[in-house]
């Protein structure tokens, strides 16, 4: 029986490796940046979906995140950040290396508060649409997070499916047409919510 357990936790429990690109911008995505993701970002459309995740509270950890997603528990943390890049004329960023370890146990949401009170579990709402190229996965997110409305655009590859990363991105860049995606607006979750919570 106990053999059992264990290979039933085996099949729920999985660890993956991905490369990813990230940029956050307040407010809501201007058009034109929709419009563009729609018609121009990567060739195959994935689809869309809308869904809140519940992310637990870390105090100044920006590299490492624990969140309910969908009934299943997810824990990543931040392995490595590479140098700033520039991809075209306007965008630049710092590529992240993440290890995510999911647990696909099926947990009702009703139960996270006995991991944690409920105070400790920030609701993050999202309104993301996916496109598909050549292993990369781009999306375009809007997000609520209590009254704030963020939005980015976003992209993630597995760790061993990166060799044209680069050149793909500087393609996507030349017909980009919103605000800039510098530097300073590349980073992860974990940074984006110790940003909100400390102007709450």
């Amino acid at each position: 029986m106990l053999e059992a357990v264990r290979k039933k936790q085996a099949i729920n429990q999985v660890i993956e490796n991905t490369i990813e690109l990230r940029w956050f911008k307040p407010g809501v995505p201007p058009i034109e940046v929709e419009e563009w993701f729609d018609r121009h970002c990567l060739q195959n459309k994935v689809g869309a979906e809308v869904r809140t995740d519940f992310y637990l509270y870390l105090p100044e950890s920006t590299t490492v995140s624990y969140k309910w997603r969908q009934e299943n528990l997810e824990l990543k943390w931040r392995q490595a950040e590479l140098e700033a890049q520039k991809f075209g004329e306007v965008w630049s960023g710092k590529i992240e290396k993440w290890s995510k370890w999911i647990d696909r146990q099926e947990l009702p949401q009703q139960q996270l508060n006995n991991f944690f009170p409920a105070k400790f579990w920030l609701a993050v709402s999202k309104q993301r649409r996916q496109r598909q190229e050549a292993g990369i996965t781009g999306e375009l997110t809007k997000l609520k997070i209590d009254s704030h409305l963020w939005w980015s655009i976003a992209f993630e590859m597995a760790d061993d499916n990166c060799h044209n990363t680069s050149g793909i991105l500087d393609r996507l860049s030349k017909t980009y047409c919103g605000p800039q995606l510098s530097v300073s607006d590349c980073f992860a979750y974990p940074r984006l919510l110790a940003e909100i919570i400390l102007k709450t």
